[in-house]
């Protein structure tokens, strides 16, 4: 791996004393050459970040959520004059990945918006790739952000489980590995269950890399 290599970590929240293993990949592909630009929905609380490494990542993640409303607005206003139609076609994507009801509708357009000032952030950083960790929030702003980013951009995912197998229409499990660049299983049985969500042609995407001890 060479130091070219320029990816945008996000998580929902980041770091996370449950999170620990998120933690020592980003360094252990720092170490390798990566650059790796870390990005949180939200912040932990105090108590979720006990290590110095933790706090030093703490340090040095943009937090999404809450956001900086100039920048918000700044994000909006420069997507939507450059890039119109990208625009305009991000948010149909958010609203067509929305489940039954009107709260649903309202938590895609809370995606959205995050999008957006993820994705400009990510430009300004000369950011292409986006890899989010677990099929939730995350996942949703990062597919959204590589998509108003055009054809240039991508996204991928770590899938972890079990919650997200509980209920995947909620969290839109066929749609996200179709719109993935690729998607990273935990074990043989989650990509297992993640094949049987899409097409074979899909399944050349789904990767198995254990989580270490």
């Amino acid at each position: 791996m060479t130091s070219s290599v320029r990816v945008a970590y996000l998580v929902s929240r980041y770091p996370y004393v449950s999170h620990v293993f998120i933690l020592r990949e980003v360094l252990a592909l720092r170490r390798a050459g990566a650059e790796i630009h870390t990005f949180t929905i939200r912040r932990p609380s105090p108590d979720d970040v006990l290590s110095e490494e933790a706090r030093e990542a703490n340090r040095t993640t943009f937090a999404i959520v809450p956001p900086d409303p100039a920048a918000l607005l700044v994000a909006h206003a420069r997507a939507a004059l450059t890039r119109p139609h990208r625009y305009l076609s991000t948010l149909r994507r958010a609203l067509a990945l929305r489940g039954p009801g009107a709260r649903a509708t309202l938590w895609q357009l809370f995606y959205f918006g995050e999008s957006v000032l993820m994705w400009r952030e990510c430009a300004r950083r000369g950011i292409r790739h986006i890899h989010a960790h677990h099929a939730n929030v995350a996942s949703d702003v990062a597919l959204l952000a590589a998509h108003l980013g055009g054809g240039e951009w991508s996204w991928s995912l770590t899938m972890h489980g079990t919650t997200e197998f509980f209920d995947v229409r909620e969290h839109r499990l066929p749609q996200k590995i179709e719109l993935a660049r690729f998607v990273v299983c935990i074990s043989e049985h989650g990509r297992s269950q993640l094949m049987s969500f899409v097409g074979t042609k899909h399944w050349d995407k789904l990767h198995v890399v254990h989580c270490g001890l």
